[in-house]
């Protein structure tokens, strides 16, 4: 069983503990992947930047289709309150998404209502391999 504790009740804090970061700190633990840390100006995306979708390749991650089953550590790129995908949250099986959101502390969340419904992109890293059958703890 996989324990997530330590991503979870960390406060939120733009550009510096806030769902990037968390995909960051997740990736280097969980999977040995280093992100690069992208400047996060405040309400960057009410500001024309777009830095999931610009930056998402760069790091390795690719497109899944729409038939394609999430699998752990797949991100979920969701539009909260605008028209671009300004919040990731990790899919970490049995519906769930590990996420921190604006003003909110870090938590595992089901993968439904608002976030299922604004999510624009679900996106992949090309060296997580897929996990058959592994349960995690939550």
């Amino acid at each position: 069983m996989k324990d997530l504790s330590k991503y979870l009740g960390r406060e939120f804090v733009h550009g510096t503990t806030d769902c990037y970061s968390l995909i960051r700190d997740f990736y280097k633990d969980e999977f040995g992947i280093e992100l690069r840390d992208y400047a996060r100006p405040d309400y960057w995306w009410n500001k024309g930047q777009n830095l999931y979708i610009d930056n998402f390749r760069k790091e390795g991650f690719y497109l899944l289709d729409d038939l394609e089953e999430p699998q752990y550590g797949d991100i979920f790129l969701i539009a909260l309150g605008c028209s671009v995908a300004s919040h990731g949250a990790i899919y970490i099986g049995e519906n769930k998404i590990l996420q921190h959101v604006q003003d909110h502390l870090s938590s595992i969340d089901r993968y439904m209502g608002v976030f299922k419904n604004c999510t624009l992109a679900r996106i992949r890293h090309k060296l997580v391999k897929k996990e058959e059958d592994q349960e995690y703890e939550f």
